[in-house]
């Protein structure tokens, strides 16, 4: 479990949009924000953890090429509308109509949250930061998350002291070639296409 530090911490869970439902980040939300002391002293919240009178910010991350739940909640929408032409390099962002869209809305707003849109290169970019720094290559949709909590830290948002939840449910690995659209290669032959990554000719 989380080792939260006293009944006064702060907890904000950060997450991607379609995990914020079919992954444990809806779960994560609507548990932290009712857990009572009890629950923690007994072990009761697995790997989530929990303090009583905490007030939780679930916030969850999208792609800016793909932003419904984004555009919804800045309209004070209960549903989200279809995002016409979607693109994003995050292939697990691109959801146009997510199906649980009133569940995420109705539980960001119950836990003070917000909805937050990252651009593909800034995902990118904190990916390889993350990946730098602390060992961790995120996929884009986890990398988004990473940018977008240090954009909610710059904004006030978040505050440094808060424990802060990060779920990243991909690797990196499985996106070489986005990744590789940070560092051009220069394509002078064939010849120069060999080794490395595959790339199309």
């Amino acid at each position: 479990a989380l080792p939260w530090a006293s009944s006064t911490v702060t907890v904000s869970v950060v997450v991607d949009v379609p995990s914020a439902v079919t992954d444990p980040g809806l779960a994560v939300i609507e548990e932290v924000a009712t857990a009572t002391q009890a629950d923690v002293d007994a072990g009761q919240l697995g790997n989530t953890g929990g303090v009583s009178g905490l007030s939780p910010a679930g916030s969850p991350v999208t792609a800016a090429g793909c932003a419904p739940i984004v555009r919804a909640f800045d309209q004070g929408a209960e549903c989200a509308e279809f995002w016409h032409n979607a693109a994003t390099v995050s292939s697990g962002l691109r959801v146009p109509k997510p199906l649980g869209d009133f569940l995420i809305l109705r539980a960001v707003r119950a836990s003070a949250g917000t909805c937050i849109a990252i651009p593909d290169r800034e995902s990118l970019e904190a990916g390889v930061e993350a990946a730098r720094l602390d060992g961790v290559f995120p996929a884009p949709e986890g990398a988004a998350c990473f940018a977008a909590v240090r954009r909610l830290l710059r904004s006030g948002f978040l505050k440094p002291t808060e424990r802060i939840v990060i779920y990243n449910t991909g690797t990196g690995l499985k996106y070489l070639e986005a990744y590789s659209t940070l560092y051009p290669r220069v394509l002078e032959s064939e010849a120069d296409k060999l080794g490395g990554l595959i790339t199309p000719r």
